[in-house]
């Protein structure tokens, strides 16, 4: 099925028979490759339509030299359009989030940032790698801390989604800025724990 043959037209036959000259002479080298060093190789079989990841295991004979090579081949195709349509997405959803005037935020349960867009300096003055890992609470006016943890902590245990909550945060010039935010604990899914 793979060259367009019955298994009886293939099987005595030389696979590199069914190739393009071009895509034999690049096997040959490999199955040559594996033959001479006694070692695995791996490479990706490209087509139309079709990729597939293709491993030679060379077979030792007697006297300890390479008698025979076994092919394992996968059908990779449709494991590298899923990989291809998430780096798509994640480069879609990034391009959002970065480019966003609002600030998103990825907390950890212990109030920690994971992650922080880059809207936290054009609002706060602070570059994102300058709070990654500090506490958000930290930076939450004293005053107003008690409620914004009562809320963080009730999303966390129940899922209870944020709305609309105003508290002070400090910015780099030491003044507080009021801020609207809303949130809510991260979907199982993620299998992570925290909000965003």
């Amino acid at each position: 099925d793979e060259f367009g043959k019955s298994i009886r037209e293939i099987v005595g036959r030389c696979a590199f028979e069914f190739m393009p000259t071009d895509v034999a002479a690049m096997r040959r080298k490999q199955v040559e490759e594996a033959r001479v060093t006694g070692r695995m190789v791996r490479y990706r079989e490209e087509a139309p339509g079709r990729i597939q990841d293709v491993i030679l295991v060379p077979i030792e004979g007697e006297g300890g030299s390479v008698a025979q090579m076994a092919v394992f081949a996968r059908d990779v195709t449709d494991l590298e359009r899923a990989r291809a349509d998430l780096a798509k997405n994640e480069l879609y959803f990034r391009s959002i989030i970065e480019n966003s005037l609002d600030l998103t935020a990825v907390l950890a349960p212990d109030s920690g940032f994971r992650f922080v867009s880059p809207a936290m300096e054009r609002l706060f003055g602070y570059r994102p790698e300058e709070v990654q890992g500090s506490r958000a609470f930290d930076w939450i006016h004293p005053e107003d801390r008690p409620l914004v943890e009562d809320s963080f902590r009730r999303a966390l245990e129940d899922g209870t989604r944020v709305e609309q909550m105003e508290f002070r945060f400090r910015h780099r010039d030491g003044s507080w800025r009021t801020i609207s935010a809303i949130g809510k604990a991260l979907p199982s899914e993620t299998g992570m724990q925290g909000a965003i």
